[in-house]
C-alpha cells in the first residue's frame, strides 16, 4: 500500500481534480480518500485552489451581449417550446 505522502507527491490528484484520470485511477483516488484523510484534505485544497483560479479569471458579459444572447436563445427552438 502506497502511503498518503508519497501518493499526494505524486501529481494523480491534480489530475483528478481537473477531470483527467481514467475509470481506475479514479477509483483509486477515491480510496485513498477514504483510507486517508491527509488525501481527502489536498483534495479538497486543490478544488479551492482552482476555484480561486477560475474566479480570478471570471468574465462578466456587458448587458448588451447578454440581450442579445438570450434573444437569440429564445429564437433558437432547442430551447424554445414553440
Amino acid at each position: 500500500m502506497v502511503n498518503s505522502k508519497s501518493y499526494i507527491a505524486s501529481g494523480i490528484l491534480e489530475l483528478y481534480a481537473v477531470g483527467i484520470t481514467g475509470e481506475k485511477e479514479n477509483e483509486e483516488v477515491i480510496k485513498m480518500m477514504l483510507l486517508h484523510e491527509a488525501v481527502r484534505k489536498e483534495i479538497d485544497q486543490i478544488n479551492l485552489a482552482l476555484e480561486q483560479y477560475i474566479c480570478s479569471y471570471d468574465i462578466k458579459p456587458t448587458a448588451m451581449l447578454k440581450n442579445k444572447l438570450m434573444l437569440q436563445l429564445q429564437e433558437d427552438p432547442v430551447f424554445n417550446d414553440h
